[in-house]
């Protein structure tokens, strides 16, 4: 069924975390433009840092366009950071349709419309459905903390200069945990230091992601993206999902 196939992929596009070897946009003749070390960006750039702490996401609406059909549902999400990431997919009458358990080295789905189970590596996840996103772009996407990702890859930086619409552009390359070269590109805003988007390109595999951050939530210091526009095409097709997140609780560790 095309819809249950389009909830599937869904849920690995939301399994839909960066890489190394960092370049950034400099102009040092331009005295106009206001520079920023790294130590002081990754002070101030918005960041979660209970690392035994979950995070619980409730009633989020997701629209998915796909061949020009368009999908509504709900999801829910607990998100242990760099360990699981529990999704459940519902229609929006409440009906559960499918629940997947991601995890850094495979992903369990229980199909509820097909009443069947597996467990896949994500090796066998790209072969069916051609993502090649793994779990740590996925926690870093859905959640827009890209702190320790910008924190690995600006070991050589000295300055960087705010671009003309007032924002830090960060360009960096690296092999991913799957082994494959991206190139990524996380723009910061330079007045509330929340990333606003953050586009990748795996060149091997002919893919390209783009995550668009709006309406953020203030969470116990934190804060969590309230929209997120996202976009995937390869050489095949175009996917376009829109998320919508209301109720975000951070909970101790369970």
């Amino acid at each position: 069924m095309k819809n249950n196939q389009s909830i599937i992929g869904l849920i690995f596009i939301i399994y839909l975390s960066i890489f190394t070897g960092c370049t950034v946009k400099k102009n040092t003749s331009r005295e106009n433009l206001q520079s920023i070390n790294k130590e002081t960006l990754l002070t101030k750039i918005n960041t979660y840092n209970i690392s035994e702490g979950i995070i619980t996401i409730k009633g989020s609406k997701i629209s998915i366009e796909d061949n020009d059909a368009i999908t509504n549902l709900k999801v829910n999400l607990m998100i242990k950071r760099d360990s699981a990431i529990l999704v459940s997919v519902s229609s929006l009458l409440g009906i559960e349709v499918s629940r997947a358990l991601i995890l850094p080295d495979s992903i369990i789905v229980i199909d509820r419309v097909n009443k069947t189970y597996y467990k896949e590596k994500y090796n066998e996840l790209e072969q069916r459905f051609s993502m090649a996103l793994d779990f740590y772009q996925l926690q870093s996407a859905l959640i827009a903390d890209y702190h320790d990702n910008i924190k690995f890859n600006i070991d050589s930086l000295e300055y960087m200069l705010i671009a003309d619409k007032g924002n830090f552009i960060i360009s960096f390359s690296e092999i991913s945990h799957k082994n494959l070269t991206s190139q990524t590109k996380i723009v910061v805003d330079n007045k509330t230091f929340l990333v606003t988007s953050c586009n990748y390109i795996i060149d091997k595999k002919d893919q390209e992601y783009l995550f668009e951050y709006n309406d953020y939530i203030g969470v116990d210091n934190y804060f969590f993206p309230g929209f997120i526009d996202m976009e995937f095409a390869n050489r095949r097709s175009k996917i376009k999902m829109a998320i919508q997140h209301k109720n975000v609780k951070l909970q101790p560790n369970k």
